[in-house]
């Protein structure tokens, strides 16, 4: 996965994009990343667990995508994440 090996990569930008399927545990190979969106895309299954070891997160933005199932509990542990949609 070419995105998990950009380790310093801050924002990753990929709304409006129609992209489906799920969105890969390696997510969590982002360690600098401070804004993930992904809005308007068709990402099912369910959010990864690994999304909650982006302990430099401030914004997340997931909305209108199909997901399933619950949001990881530890997203509430992320002391920076000030938007979570």
């Amino acid at each position: 996965d070419k995105v998990a090996a950009m380790k310093n990569l801050r924002t990753l930008s990929i709304s409006y994009n129609e992209f489906s399927g799920s969105i890969s545990p390696q997510i969590s190979n982002l360690v600098q990343l401070e804004n993930l969106y992904a809005r308007l895309n068709s990402f099912e299954l369910s959010i990864p667990d690994e999304i909650t070891e982006l302990t430099n997160i401030v914004n997340l933005d997931l909305a209108l995508n199909s997901f399933s199932g619950k949001i990881p509990e530890a997203v509430g542990n992320l002391e920076k994440l000030e938007l979570f949609s």
